[in-house]
């Protein structure tokens, strides 16, 4: 009888901390890899040490050694970008060797990596074992390295001469690309989940063009009963990771640009780390246990994302449920959209309320967009998707 295929999944956030497009891929992962072949294992940094049994794969949470540290060393790893292009509280430290050694220990036959700010220190480990593993790397696209250069530079503006902070987000930026440049050579492959991220990866690192592939990490979901047709436009709904920049930065678009345009409409904004308020006519609902069930019942779904990359799973669950959608060119990579057809793209935020008013007068391209919008997702087939990513991890 042939061994079980032992698969270790290495992240930096724990798959019970909520809704968020990181933790949904990840799970969805596991779901293509797992069988009765396989033997699944999860190693995460968390505020916690815990174990978690579920059907297809055993979590195992660290706690991150790191935290404590970063916030008294904020200040220090400021003044050591600026000054020096090094971040002294980063991943790569060896405070959470213990959890690498943990998945070493494993003796799994395949790593999924799924963060390029633990490559150093998980190479390190392996070295010093002499173990050959073959390690998938299923971070984001350079890009990522982008959507946290904006907030920074917001937060900081004023505090520090501009040259000088001009020159941190430099330094900043440069750091990541090393970082990500190291996880990519230890990397056996790097999956990317559109192929407009894999295209931005190979031209950024043409060295490492071979081993960068375009894989999709979401299928569409065949459990999930989708909405009814929608007649008219009263509810409308924004949902995703309130602590990612790219959302935050949408929702308080929402808030400026978007709802006080729209009075007499109810906006929904829900996700992981979302507050629980109301104000005016945008209600706050924190987050949710299934996204579905607050989706069905909303009349249009938007996406004002003008920072981000990769793929954006809110718009895969918005087509699932048959909805029709306003969004940028940001929010729409991966997808098959037809303007007009089966979505809305508009990329100036400020005309999404002339959009949505055009939009509900139109009654008949208010339902065929809906009526088309699954067209946009037809490729995410689980079966297709699941037979890709066993044959990349397969080892025998």
């Amino acid at each position: 009888m042939a061994a079980k295929i032992k698969i270790a999944i290495l992240s930096n956030i724990p798959l019970h901390s909520g809704m968020s497009g990181k933790v949904q891929e990840l799970k969805n992962i596991i779901d293509f890899l797992w069988s009765k072949d396989a033997e699944i294992a999860v190693f995460s940094l968390s505020s916690k040490m815990a174990v978690y049994k579920e059907d297809k794969y055993i979590e195992r949470e660290f706690q991150d050694a790191s935290l404590k540290y970063r916030s008294l060393l904020n200040p220090a790893s400021h003044l050591a970008i600026l000054l020096l292009n090094f971040k002294v509280d980063n991943y790569i430290s060896n405070r959470n060797i213990n959890m690498i050694r943990a998945l070493v220990d494993f003796d799994p036959d395949v790593i999924i990596l799924g963060t390029f700010l633990l490559a150093g220190i998980l190479q390190r480990v392996l070295n010093g074992s002499g173990k050959k593993i073959k390690v998938i790397s299923t971070f984001d696209s350079p890009a990522v390295i982008d959507n946290f250069t904006a907030p920074i530079y917001q937060k900081l503006h004023g505090k520090i001469p501009e040259p000088a902070l001009r020159q941190y987000i430099r330094n900043y930026k440069k750091y990541n690309m090393k970082l990500y440049n190291e996880a990519l050579k230890a990397s056996d492959f790097l999956v990317l989940p559109t192929e407009l991220d894999m295209n931005a990866a190979s031209h950024a690192f043409p060295e490492q063009e071979k081993k960068i592939i375009y894989v999709p990490k979401q299928f569409v979901r065949s459990d999930v009963k989708a909405g009814r047709i929608r007649r008219s436009i009263k509810t409308i709904a924004f949902f995703g990771n309130y602590a990612y920049p790219p959302n935050r930065s949408a929702i308080e678009d929402i808030a400026k640009y978007i709802a006080p345009r729209l009075p007499e409409k109810k906006f929904i904004v829900f996700g992981n780390g979302c507050p629980v308020k109301k104000i005016s006519n945008i209600e706050y609902l924190g987050a949710v246990e299934n996204q579905y069930d607050v989706l069905r019942d909303v009349d249009l779904c938007i996406a004002p994302l003008s920072i981000g990359s990769g793929f954006k799973v809110k718009i895969l669950d918005y087509f699932t449920m048959h909805k029709a959608v306003i969004g940028t060119d940001i929010a729409f990579q991966g997808f098959h959209v037809a303007n007009h057809k089966n979505a809305i793209i508009e990329n100036d935020i400020k005309k999404y309320p002339e959009v949505i008013r055009n939009l509900e007068k139109n009654k008949k391209r208010f339902y065929n967009m809906q009526k088309a919008s699954h067209s946009a997702v037809e490729e995410f087939d689980k079966g297709k998707i699941s037979a890709k990513w066993k044959r990349l991890v397969s080892v025998r």
